[in-house]
């Protein structure tokens, strides 16, 4: 290197006076750019380009969340819909349970559960009850007729309205919904929901 600089009547600078400009000058005098010079400016532009490449551009990020949108659009709802598929299945299996249970104890007992001040449907079917009817645990002979008197699965509600109207109609209905719609007379039973009170 040396005797490449006396031949051209230069002197070598030295090597850490090489930059990215003093390179240019040698260069156009003649210099042969020392070759870690050359990798080093190499490294600095991968480094560069590498660093812009790690993230992603806007364009790109509202794209993926426009897609995860339609996405959440199409699904949401089906999931929504097999939810009130299963509260309507497990409604009207509810339904079918309770009235299967008002039939057996009015097999028993040859009458209609009886309601007043001291007990409820609810006691009646998930009590022993005596052959009048009356709710009575340690000397009752029928029952308990259900383990558990169940809610309504849309309201969640287990309470129940008496109703004098057979079927139940829309105007038996509480505002907001209610637990269950109970016809003394006929024994007749229904959700007290809108749908669900003409089941």
């Amino acid at each position: 290197m040396q005797a490449l600089f006396s031949n051209m009547g230069l002197e070598p600078a030295p090597r850490a006076a090489f930059s990215r400009a003093t390179c240019l000058i040698h260069v156009s005098v003649g210099c042969v750019v020392h070759p870690g010079e050359v990798t080093r400016q190499r490294d600095q532009r991968l480094k560069v380009n590498n660093t812009r490449r790690l993230g992603f551009t806007l364009v790109e990020v509202l794209i993926v969340v426009v897609i995860m949108a339609v996405l959440a659009a199409v699904v949401i709802p089906q999931f929504g819909a097999s939810t009130d598929d299963a509260r309507k299945s497990a409604a009207e299996f509810n339904l079918s349970i309770m009235r299967s249970s008002l039939q057996t104890y009015i097999g028993q007992h040859g009458l209609m559960p009886v309601i007043n001040g001291n007990q409820d449907l609810g006691d009646v079917m998930t009590n022993k009850t005596r052959r009048d009817g009356t709710v009575d645990n340690t000397n009752g002979i029928y029952g308990p007729y259900v383990n558990e008197f169940p809610e309504n699965t849309f309201t969640r509600s287990a309470n129940v309205k008496i109703i004098t109207n057979n079927p139940a109609t829309l105007g038996d209905v509480t505002a907001g919904g209610g637990g269950w719609l109970y016809n003394e007379t006929t024994g007749g039973l229904w959700l007290d929901r809108n749908p669900g009170y003409d089941w």
